[in-house]
């Protein structure tokens, strides 16, 4: 869980301006529910461009790593709203179109966060590609 404090007092909407001046190994908290709503956005378009396909496969692995971390059990819960780790890199890609705006989405909040992350998101992902073969395996075993 997040610290409500830690997070009134480091709360920012951020523009592009500003996400584009953090290093790209940095990791900012992004409501998810911006992420459905940019998936959607980006399924929606007819004609899609590379860049289009790259934010699709970049959102689709955040859920991906979403769900590993909630059968972890690591979320992060504000107010009934679900938040979650992105690489500035990754929020760069799947912003871009949204550039020259003042703001992201004035009702799905972007929050930075410095703080280092308490989990390593490739060897959570090895594990519980580990765990999901040997449930598989003894769930054939048990038929």
């Amino acid at each position: 869980m997040i610290n409500k404090n830690i997070i009134l007092n480091r709360y920012k909407r951020l523009n592009y301006k500003t996400l584009n001046k953090m290093k790209d190994e940095e990791y900012i908290l992004i409501n998810n529910n911006l992420l459905y709503y940019l998936l959607f956005l980006y399924q929606r378009k007819r004609n899609k461009s590379a860049n289009d396909l790259q934010s699709i496969k970049i959102l689709y692995q955040h859920f991906d790593d979403l769900s590993i971390l909630e059968y972890y059990g690591i979320y992060h819960d504000i107010d009934g709203q679900l938040y979650n780790h992105m690489q500035v890199k990754n929020a760069k890609a799947i912003l871009k179109p949204w550039e020259k705006d003042k703001e992201f989405f004035k009702n799905l909040f972007v929050i930075e966060n410095n703080t280092p992350i308490s989990y390593d998101i490739e060897s959570l992902r090895e594990r519980y590609s580990k765990d999901r073969k040997k449930l598989e395996y003894k769930i054939k075993k048990d038929m």
